[in-house]
């Protein structure tokens, strides 16, 4: 297997163009009603700007690289979920089932606004990306696992796939 995959390239929008030049939102709300009723051929135009130059991905699969597909992924997983881990900048909202219940939110604690976020939001975060990185390194290194691990790995790759969608930075 041989995988190369570049950096995002910068992606415009009208919003962010019209903020470049530091049009309000009400303007740019303004403006982008207009151009949609008016003149759609401009966010036409931006948006093929945006597909000229796509992110390269050079990806090359063998044979044996499905021989054991599951190892071979997590091999892949693991390292990208450690520097995700690293990186991260937001935290994604965790269901409370998922994680236990000293991370759940301290019913003493009040929220003065519904967009407000309790003192244990981003550590639920931190423990479901920790149970994955956990798992896949465990699979990667083929721990022998005792029936309590097993099952804690099956649970958290069942919280890597749940919480696929919310694996970004």
């Amino acid at each position: 297997m041989k995988v190369n995959i570049g950096p995002f390239r910068r992606y415009w929008n009208l919003y962010g163009l019209l903020f470049h030049f530091n049009v309000s939102m009400e303007r740019a709300d303004k403006i982008y009603n207009w151009i949609e009723k008016h003149a759609n051929w401009i966010l036409t135009l931006i948006e093929g700007l945006n597909n000229l130059r796509p992110r390269k991905v050079k990806i090359k699969i063998h044979a044996y690289d499905a021989w054991n597909a599951d190892s071979t992924l997590a091999m892949i997983i693991h390292p990208v979920l450690v520097e995700l881990k690293k990186a991260k900048k937001s935290a994604s909202i965790v269901d409370l089932e998922d994680v236990p219940e000293e991370l759940h939110p301290p019913k003493d604690e009040k929220l003065d606004d519904p967009w407000d976020l309790d003192s244990k939001f981003f550590d639920r975060w931190d423990y479901v990306l920790d149970e994955m990185i956990w798992a896949f390194k465990a699979h990667v290194d083929c721990e022998d696992l005792s029936d309590e691990g097993i099952l804690r790995q099956n649970r958290a790759f069942k919280l890597f796939g749940k919480y696929f969608n919310n694996l970004w930075s």
